[in-house]
């Protein structure tokens, strides 16, 4: 079983829950454990572009949109971390900077009670096929609104 399985499992397991994530574009950091694990098992490619790993994290973003308590937050930026530093009030889907305390405001309504919130992105709406680089939101998950309407999947708006 995979990790992305395990959670999917999780997921549905807890359906009022909202499961948020916080993701730049093109994390520097991750992009690197993933070039020291792809040389430890000689997994070709080592390297991951910025254009890769974004495209692969929405890969991974769009095994989860199905699930109707799944959001999340993109930053155009190759931060790794947000919540532990400044940058959490100051970050928005532009990038970590922008003095904006969008991030902090989304995180506190996906823990609020009642939770409501939705998936944030910074850039023009593009389908699978036709990504390309990191200025792009995907368009099927954009909009996509926790908690959904009653009876239905996820939402957009």
């Amino acid at each position: 079983i995979t990790m992305q399985e395990w959670l999917l499992e999780t997921m549905a397991e807890h359906s009022e829950v909202p499961f948020s994530f916080i993701q730049s574009k093109y994390d520097a950091t991750q992009t690197a454990f993933y070039a020291a694990i792809a040389t430890t098992f000689l997994k070709l490619p080592i390297y991951l572009s910025s254009a890769e790993f974004y495209s692969k994290s929405n890969d991974i973003f769009l095994m989860y949109h199905d699930s109707p308590n799944e959001v999340h937050f993109l930053i155009d930026s190759s931060q790794h971390c947000y919540t532990p530093y400044s940058l959490f009030y100051t970050a928005d889907t532009a990038g970590p900077r922008r003095f904006s305390s969008m991030m902090a405001d989304w995180t506190a309504a996906t823990i609020g009670t009642p939770s409501s919130t939705s998936t944030q992105c910074d850039g023009e709406l593009e389908p699978e096929p036709s990504w390309s680089g990191t200025s792009y939101c995907d368009e099927t998950m954009a909009g996509k609104v926790f908690p959904a309407t009653e009876g239905e999947g996820p939402t957009s708006v």
